[in-house]
């Protein structure tokens, strides 16, 4: 049986043959979905070239971060990390990464000794590297608002490392997943 649903005479959906169709209106800003729904996304791209030296966790020279803004309390996030990265190593070298959540001002996920994620660079300077690193978190303590994930890396050896070389770009992905 056809029909229609209503609201001050405005036809908000109708029904025909067991299908269901919306024909319009806006979500409000309370509305609560399931948990696991991703809820926002937030989406950073760089062709910047920084770089670092260092072997001890810290910023590029131009930080690779980025900020999800209005999240809520109660949320987990999913972190996608994308870099292209060079080592000014004339021969082997490891890189080492880490997530840092600069709003609640801890570290993300289960770190090894040598951090989150890595790669070796077998030949050196002359290595071009895709690193790509996916992360889970659910801060400790988290009031909503902003959040903002930065990555830092270190080098063996006090080694540069260079990102987006060869017109290369990174990106960094955060992904509000409901509570």
């Amino acid at each position: 049986m056809a029909g229609e649903i209503q609201l001050n005479g405005t036809s908000f959906a109708s029904e025909s043959s067991g299908t269901i169709t919306v024909n319009n209106g806006t979500i409000g800003s309370g509305v609560v979905f399931p948990a696991e729904h991703v809820i926002r996304t937030h989406f950073f791209s760089t062709i910047a070239q920084p770089s670092v030296t260092t072997d001890t966790f810290n910023s590029f020279s131009t930080p690779f971060k980025t900020t999800i803004t209005n999240t809520k309390s109660s949320s987990s996030f999913l972190i996608l990390v994308s870099m292209s990265i060079k080592t000014s190593s004339g021969s082997t070298a490891s890189f080492y990464g880490r997530l840092q959540d600069n709003t609640n001002t801890a570290t993300v996920g289960n770190e090894g000794t040598d951090g989150l994620f890595g790669v070796f660079f077998g030949s050196g300077s002359s290595d071009i590297i895709q690193i790509n690193h996916n992360e889970m978190y659910t801060p400790a303590s988290h009031a909503g608002g902003s959040l903002e994930i930065e990555v830092l890396v270190k080098q063996n050896l006090n080694y540069t490392t260079y990102l987006n070389t060869a017109g290369l770009s990174s990106s960094l992905t955060i992904m509000e997943i409901a509570g």
